[in-house]
Formats: C-alpha cells, sequence, structure tokens
C-alpha cells in the first residue's frame, strides 16, 4: 500500500482508486444481500403466527384477518394468499377439524445497486397445517 502511495506513477493511483470503486459496489450488494436475508427470516416469523392462527381459529376467519392486520402494522406491508384442500364453509374460509390448510406470505422488493440500478426480487414463504376446530 505505501508503494503505491509513494509511486510516482499514475497507474498505481488510478488502479487503486478503481479497487475501491469496486469493493464498495461489493459492499453495497453484501449489504442488499444480508437484508434480504433478514426480510426471509421476519417473513418465516409472519408465516409462522398466522398459520398459528388459522390452524386454532380453524380456517381463515375474521381471527385470522384481525392478527393479519397486527401483523402489518408490526412487521411490514405483504400480501397473503391462503388456500385449502376443501372449506366446510366456503362464505366464511372454515376448514374442518383435522383438514389442510396454507399459505404464501409474499413480498416484493429490489435488489438496489450504484445508482438507478435495481433489480427487483420477491420473496415468499410457504407454510401448512391442519384445522384444529371442529365446526357443527
Amino acid at each position: 500500500m505505501k508503494k503505491v502511495l509513494k509511486s510516482k506513477k499514475g497507474e498505481a493511483y488510478m488502479e487503486l482508486c478503481v479497487h475501491i470503486i469496486i469493493f464498495a459496489a461489493m459492499l453495497i450488494t453484501a449489504i442488499n444481500v444480508l437484508s434480504f436475508a433478514n426480510l426471509y427470516i421476519e417473513m418465516g416469523r409472519v408465516a409462522d403466527e398466522l398459520v398459528q392462527s388459522a390452524s386454532y381459529n380453524g380456517g381463515f376467519t375474521d381471527e385470522f384477518w384481525d392478527e393479519d392486520d397486527k401483523l402489518k402494522d408490526k412487521y411490514f406491508d405483504y400480501t397473503v394468499n391462503v388456500e385449502a384442500d376443501r372449506y366446510f364453509n366456503e362464505t366464511y374460509k372454515r376448514v374442518q377439524l383435522g383438514d389442510f390448510m396454507s399459505l404464501t406470505v409474499t413480498k416484493q422488493g429490489y435488489l438496489k445497486g450504484i445508482g438507478d440500478f435495481k433489480i427487483p426480487l420477491t420473496v415468499s414463504v410457504s407454510r401448512s397445517c391442519i384445522s384444529e376446530k371442529y365446526w357443527k
């Protein structure tokens, strides 16, 4: 490093500047990738809490959507897609005891680079459960 700084040639100085720019770009990319890893972990927590609520309430009822609203206020805005093999009551999205349910939490984001350079990324987490409520 001392040789590069003491060198009288412009080549060494320009080479050092290019290396610094490349290092900065790699550092920015690494920080963005780590932020998406953190987002994936948080989405897993959200999906776990939602699937627990769906299982306990026996479907995608009003209580489930209330829990969803609370989690959106606590964490971030996301999209939830819900599915069930069959519904006991299609109107209320109730699932009978022992039937399978699943949900997918999705968040759209961008992997940012230097300047206006952005790569769109969609992060999604899926969870499934079995209904624990018997509907009469």
